[in-house]
C-alpha cells in the first residue's frame, strides 16, 4: 500500500512538472511574438525626432501623415513592458526616446490649473492624454528604478484628480487652453486615469492618487454601470486594470462583481462558433485585431482579480476566453510567410499587427495592445 502512495506521488509530480514546462515552453514562445512586435517599434521609430510611423500601410508600402499623442505614449508604455520581460536594450532606448518627445509636448494645463503640466494635442488637454503620460513615465520608474520622471507623473496626475467632483466622476475629459470643456466623453479615459493613478500610487504612496482611484472606480461601478447589462457594459480593459490594483490595496466586493460583469459580457460576445475558423476567438463582426487584444488585456487583469478573490469560477472562465482570443491575435500579426501571400512589404510589416486578417494598415495602438495581451498571457501562464 505505502508502494502504491509512493507511487502516486511521484507521478503526480510527473504530471505537474510536465505541465509546469509545457507552460513555461509556450510562455517563451508569447514572449517571442510580442517581441516580434516590440521590433516593428524600433524599425519605425525616428531617433532624432522621438516619434513613431503613426500608421503604416504595408500594401503601398507607405507611411500615412497623422500623429496621436495619447498612442504615442500607450505604446511606449508597452514597449517599457517588453523591455522589462525580454531585457532587450534597444527597447529601452527606443522607449526613453520617445518619453523625451512625450516631455516636450506639456505645456501649463488649461485654467484655472496653470501651475500644473498637460499634454496637448490640437490645442487641447485631454484625461487621456494626462493619465497615458503617467502610465508611461511610472511604467519607466517601475521598470528601470530611475526616478527622474517621478516628479513629472505627479504633476500631470493632479491635473487628472483636478478634473474629478466630489462625486468621483471626471468630469471634464477635453479642455481647451482657455478652460472650457468640451463635449468629448470617452468611456475609456475614467479607466485610464483610475489605472494611472494606482500605478503612481504604488510608487510614492500619495493616499490623493489612491482616493481618487477608488471615488472614480465607485461612481463607474455604482453610477455609470448601475443599469447596464451584458448587452451595453462597456468593455472597460482599462477600468479592469484599475480594479485588479484597487482589489490588492482594498477588497471590496463591488470591485469583484464589477470585474465578474465585464467578464460575462466580453465571453458572451466572443466567436466560438464561425462558419469562418479564422474568426475563432475574436471579437466584432468581421473580428478585428485591437478590439479582442484589449478585451484580452482586461481579462488577463480580471483574472488576476479573481484569483487574489479566490474566485475559481471566474478565474478559470476569464482564462478559457483569453486561451480562445490569442490565436486570433496570432493571425493578425504580419510574419514573412503571411506578407507574401497578402501582398505585404514583409521588411516593414513583419511583427506589425494589422487591423483585421483583411484590413492591412498598422497602426501604433494596434501594436501596442496586441503586445500588452500577449505579455499577459504569458505572465499568466508563468
Amino acid at each position: 500500500m505505502a508502494g502504491f502512495l509512493v507511487f502516486l506521488v511521484l507521478a503526480g509530480v510527473c504530471i505537474l512538472t510536465l505541465a509546469f514546462t509545457r507552460n513555461a515552453r509556450e510562455a517563451r514562445s508569447i514572449e517571442a511574438d510580442a517581441a516580434r512586435g516590440g521590433d516593428y517599434l524600433v524599425r519605425h521609430f525616428h531617433k532624432e525626432a522621438g516619434n513613431f510611423d503613426y500608421l503604416y500601410d504595408p500594401v503601398a508600402n507607405k507611411v500615412k501623415n497623422s500623429y496621436n499623442l495619447l498612442r504615442h505614449a500607450g505604446t511606449t508604455y508597452a514597449l517599457l513592458s517588453l523591455y522589462e520581460r525580454v531585457q532587450k536594450e534597444e527597447y529601452r532606448a527606443v522607449a526613453e526616446q520617445a518619453l523625451k518627445f512625450l516631455y516636450i509636448q506639456q505645456a501649463p494645463c488649461p485654467l484655472p490649473h496653470k501651475d500644473l503640466l498637460c499634454v496637448y494635442e490640437d490645442g487641447s488637454a485631454k484625461l487621456g492624454g494626462n493619465a497615458l503620460a503617467v502610465l508611461a513615465f511610472t511604467e519607466h520608474v517601475r521598470v528601470t528604478g530611475d526616478t527622474m520622471y517621478l516628479k513629472k507623473a505627479q504633476t500631470y496626475a493632479a491635473w487628472i484628480v483636478a478634473t474629478q467632483n466630489e462625486s468621483g466622476e471626471f468630469t471634464q475629459h477635453e479642455q481647451t487652453e482657455s478652460g472650457t470643456t468640451t463635449d468629448l466623453v470617452s468611456e475609456y479615459y475614467p479607466g485610464e486615469a483610475i489605472f494611472a493613478l494606482m500605478r503612481l500610487y504604488a510608487l510614492d504612496h500619495d493616499a490623493r492618487w489612491l482616493e481618487a482611484a477608488r471615488k472614480g472606480a465607485l461612481w463607474l461601478i455604482t453610477v455609470r454601470d448601475a443599469e447596464k447589462t451584458i448587452e451595453t457594459i462597456v468593455h472597460d480593459h482599462w477600468l479592469l486594470y484599475g480594479l485588479r490594483e484597487l482589489y490588492a490595496i482594498e477588497p471590496d466586493v463591488r470591485y469583484l462583481d464589477e470585474a465578474r460583469r465585464i467578464t460575462d459580457s466580453i465571453a458572451a460576445l466572443q466567436h466560438v462558433r464561425t462558419d469562418d475558423v479564422r474568426w475563432m476567438g475574436g471579437f466584432y463582426t468581421p473580428p478585428r485585431s485591437t478590439p479582442s487584444a484589449t478585451r484580452v488585456e482586461g481579462l488577463v487583469a480580471a483574472q488576476g482579480l479573481f484569483v487574489q478573490a479566490g474566485d475559481r469560477v471566474y478565474a478559470a472562465k476569464s482564462l478559457e476566453v483569453i486561451k480562445r482570443a490569442v490565436p486570433f491575435l496570432l493571425r493578425t500579426q504580419v510574419t514573412v510567410e503571411r506578407a507574401a501571400r497578402e501582398g505585404l512589404n514583409a521588411e516593414g510589416a513583419r511583427g506589425g499587427f494589422t487591423d483585421s486578417l483583411d484590413e492591412h494598415l498598422i497602426r501604433i495602438d494596434y501594436v501596442q495592445h496586441n503586445i500588452s495581451a500577449l505579455l499577459g498571457y504569458a505572465e499568466i501562464l508563468k
